[in-house]
């Protein structure tokens, strides 16, 4: 083909710089770092910024000549900490951008938006004290448009822009295991830092000295001012930016290891940004002397957190499958010049996978809210999506109208190329994955095990991934997501309903119920019932904390009352031993001593297989196309 063309210098050079704000977002990172360099170069060198000499009408020389020099290794060990900061927030903006946010993870843009906001917001702090850093304030300047127009640009990257439902699809260590542990460690030092960062800024912008710093430069509050009296604001305004910085170090640490999973990239990432702001932290407190023991203990507790934590996830972390989404080449077709209706330029460019899933959920359905709600995401930005991607292929793949979505010709087309290019990603990283020795899915299963359904599943899974290690993890009737909350498996082999917050959740099978009750019940020898005929009766419950609309669902949608019930014996037991109401999908067998009654006014038990929103894992993929034709063979 001659027409081939590289897509970006098409668009031209500031159009490829500003797209989807990547870039822009990477240079306001980059900036961070090097202004956190610069800031601790000059820590380095004792001396003070020209604007400082200026508002002061001193130098360091000066000051150390007139009071010693230990007021000015004071504010050079704030100035120091704050450069370790500042370095270690670009870092951390570093890998949000290039990681979480290009693959479209909605928390990964908020964090960054409410990360960068504090951080900025603490800028205005320095203007109580009526000193203003003039090279700061430019910087400030400059880089607030920068990460400005880069999230409004990098917002289109997101499936869900609402900010709760992107911010409620967090993971929850467990404890029990060592890289559980490990990274509750790194949270709970992460969120030490973001508390002393807020404490700093509260110094900074009132008490400004602590006790233990007037006793190091061995002066009082008065004398300081004495000695300059503009010196306290130039201190203060050093205090405040430095509390703004650590708290924004320890509030994007919080959020990266709480809702990303302990990757190699973000291990590496935590342990340059950590290093950094510590070593500068603690590191230079020795260098000027100032080694005052209740002083140092909080970072030297954060500093025990890191090292912990990243050593308790190591071994995890470097098992982990790589941070990059899979992506295919694939042909892109323009109108022609000329030659007719049917005339096609081509030219060779990766099509974004995650645009040919909207368009497949989009086209199944037809229909962009049942789609949105499939995909846990909102209609606008599935409708952007769809029209990028019509915009990429050059031709209209939906027609839409009052009456509903229908796909036109090209739509049918990718429709069927699309499905067989999506399941090719996933066997390409499924085979790397067993290639690699890291082909592991572990699933919840609720209750009955042997369902017929669920036995039909592993034979078509094991024939479709020989090389996969499945590991089962079979839960009680507390838990209706078996532990996908918590992190404690991959997908869930489940029952319905339940909070579907943060969970992708798709319908395998609908069964009907019926009421478990003991043979010589009455009622058992109806051939239905239905709610109202069990409402004087004793119904089991689960335990508190138990999710109340998988609770309400089994009792009938009403208030009721009874023994406290965990697993699928006891319910049976509650039954046996106290006449309860129990309450099972029909088809099950309940033994000798009880009878099941169909009760036609309760809505069909669902079997669903949920997973977490978000997770890109082509083995969870997988699993739910083979679980979905397994279930309605």
């Amino acid at each position: 083909m001659s027409f081939v063309e590289d897509a970006a210098e098409e668009r031209g050079l500031l159009r490829a710089f500003v797209d989807r704000g990547v870039p822009l977002l990477l240079v306001g990172a980059g900036s961070l770092i090097l202004a956190g360099g610069f800031a601790l170069f000059l820590a380095l060198t004792g001396e003070f910024l020209p604007q400082d000499i200026r508002y002061l009408g001193m130098s360091a020389d000066d000051l150390c000549s007139a009071a010693g020099c230990r007021i000015v290794k004071f504010m050079i060990h704030d100035r120091a900490a704050f450069g370790g900061a500042l370095v270690a927030v670009g870092v951390l903006y570093t890998y949000l951008v290039w990681f979480p946010l290009r693959r479209g993870e909605a928390w990964a843009w908020w964090l960054l938006t409410l990360s960068a906001t504090a951080g900025f917001l603490s800028f205005l702090a320095y203007l109580g004290y009526g000193y203003l850093d003039t090279w700061h304030g430019v910087g400030t300047a400059l880089l607030l448009p920068v990460f400005g127009v880069g999230l409004v640009r990098a917002r289109v990257l997101i499936d869900e822009p609402g900010v709760a439902r992107a911010l409620l699809t967090g993971r929850v260590p467990n404890v029990t295991t060592r890289d559980g542990l490990g990274r509750a460690c790194l949270l709970a030092g992460a969120a030490g830092v973001a508390v002393a960062g807020l404490e700093i800024f509260r110094i900074g912008v009132t008490d400004i000295f602590v006790p233990e710093d007037l006793a190091f430069m061995g002066v009082s509050v008065d004398q300081v001012h004495a000695l300059n009296p503009r010196l306290v604001s130039l201190i203060a305004h050093d205090r405040a930016g430095f509390g703004g910085a650590v708290f924004t170090t320890g509030f994007t640490t919080l959020g990266c290891l709480w809702y990303s999973r302990i990757t190699r990239a973000l291990w590496e990432t935590v342990l340059v940004a950590g290093c950094v702001s510590l070593t500068a932290a603690i590191g230079t407190h020795f260098v000027v002397g100032y080694v005052d023991a209740w002083h140092l203990a909080p970072a030297v507790a954060g500093a025990g957190s890191l090292l912990i934590g990243l050593t308790l996830t190591f071994s995890s972390a470097y098992q982990a499958r790589g941070e990059a989404s899979a992506a295919r080449p694939t042909a892109r077709a323009h109108p022609a010049p000329q030659g007719g209706a049917y005339g096609v330029r081509v030219r060779c460019e990766v099509m974004d996978l995650r645009l040919l899933r909207y368009f497949v959920a989009v086209a199944e359905d037809l229909h962009f809210g049942r789609a949105a709600a499939r995909l846990h995401m909102s209609q606008p930005p599935l409708s952007r999506a769809i029209r990028q991607l019509e915009t990429e292929v050059g031709a209209v793949l939906l027609h839409r109208s009052p009456t509903g979505v229908t796909l036109t010709p090209a739509g049918t087309t990718l429709l069927h190329e699309a499905r067989a290019l999506l399941d090719q990603a996933d066997r390409v990283r499924v085979r790397v994955a067993v290639a690699a020795g890291m082909a592991t899915i572990t699933v919840g299963i609720l209750g009955d095990s042997t369902d017929r359904g669920a036995t039909r599943l592993a034979a078509a899974y094991r024939r479709q991934h020989p090389g996969v290690e499945v590991r089962i993890r079979e839960t009680d009737l507390t838990d209706p997501t078996c532990g996908l909350r918590a992190g404690a498996v991959d997908v869930a082999l489940t029952r319905g309903p339940f909070d579907e917050t943060g969970l992708m959740v798709r319908e395998l099978r609908a069964d009907p119920v019926g009421a478990v009750l003991r043979a010589d019940d009455p009622l058992a020898r109806h051939d239905r019932l239905k709610l109202a005929d069990l409402a004087d009766r004793s119904w089991f419950q689960f335990p508190g904390g138990t999710d109340p609309i998988w609770q309400s669902y089994w009792n009938g949608g009403e208030p009721r009352e009874g023994p406290v019930v965990r697993a699928v014996a006891e319910c049976r037991q509650a039954v046996l031993w106290n006449g309860t109401v129990g309450m099972s999908p029909l088809g099950h067998d309940p033994g000798n001593e009880l009878a099941v009654v169909p009760v036609v006014d309760m809505a069909p038990s669902r079997v669903v297989v949920a997973w977490n929103a978000g997770d890109a894992n082509p083995l969870i993929r997988s699993f739910v196309t083979i679980a979905t034709a397994a279930y309605r063979a």
